[in-house]
C-alpha cells in the first residue's frame, strides 16, 4: 500500500509542476534563453512556431557625399509574439558587438512566469518586489541600479519601472505627485541585461 501511494504522490507532484510556473532561473535565463545570446532559431526551439512576428525597423539620418541628409531603414530585428504564453521575445537580426542576438523578453499579466524571487506579473505589487530585492530610492537622479524609471517606448504610453541590472518590474502609467509607488501593481516583468 505504501508503494502505491508513493507512486500516486509522484505521478501527483509530476502533474502539478507541469502545470506550475515557470521561474526565470536567477533572473537572466528563461527555459535557457539568454539575453544577447539566444538566436532567432533558439527561441523558436524552446518556445515553438505559434507567434507573430514583426519586423524592428530601425530609422536614421545620413548625409550623402553632396551634403544632402536622406533618411534611412533598416529591419535591425524581430519581436516575436508568443500569445497564448504572454511573451514577447525581442531578437536582433543586424548584428553588432552591443546588438547581439535575443535583446528583451516581455512576460505581461498572462505569463504564468516568477522572477527568480517570487515575484509574478498580475499577481504583486512594488511593496512585494521591494521587500524581495531590496529598498530602492525613488528620487534618484542619477542613472545607477537599483532605480524606479519611466519609460516610453512611443511617447503617449508611458510605464513606472523598477529596474535592476537583469530584470524589471512594469506599471503602467506615470508617478504621479504624492503617489505611493509601493501599492503600484507589477503588470509586466521584462529580462534584459543592462549592460
Amino acid at each position: 500500500m505504501k508503494k502505491y501511494i508513493l507512486l500516486a504522490s509522484l505521478a501527483i507532484g509530476g502533474v502539478s509542476q507541469a502545470l506550475g510556473q515557470t521561474v526565470i532561473q536567477g533572473d537572466s535565463m528563461f527555459l535557457g534563453l539568454q539575453i544577447r545570446k539566444s538566436s532567432v532559431a533558439q527561441v523558436k526551439a524552446q518556445l515553438g512556431n505559434r507567434y507573430r512576428a514583426e519586423k524592428i525597423v530601425s530609422v536614421g539620418t545620413e548625409k550623402t557625399r553632396d551634403g544632402q541628409c536622406i533618411t534611412t531603414k533598416r529591419v535591425t530585428g524581430v519581436s516575436m509574439h508568443f500569445r497564448k504564453q504572454g511573451l514577447i521575445c525581442f531578437v536582433n537580426t543586424n548584428t553588432t558587438k552591443w546588438r547581439q542576438g535575443l535583446a528583451l523578453i516581455e512576460f505581461d499579466s498572462t505569463a504564468n512566469v516568477s522572477s527568480a524571487k517570487g515575484i509574478q506579473p498580475g499577481k504583486h505589487r512594488f511593496s512585494d518586489v521591494i521587500a524581495q530585492y531590496g529598498p530602492i530610492d525613488f528620487d534618484k537622479k542619477d542613472n545607477s541600479l537599483p532605480a524606479a524609471q519611466e519609460i516610453s517606448n512611443d511617447g503617449e504610453h508611458w510605464y513606472t519601472v523598477l529596474v535592476f541590472p537583469t530584470i524589471r518590474f512594469i506599471s503602467p502609467g506615470k508617478k504621479q505627485p504624492g503617489e505611493n509607488l509601493l501599492l503600484r501593481p507589477v503588470t509586466g516583468i521584462w529580462l534584459e541585461n543592462q549592460y
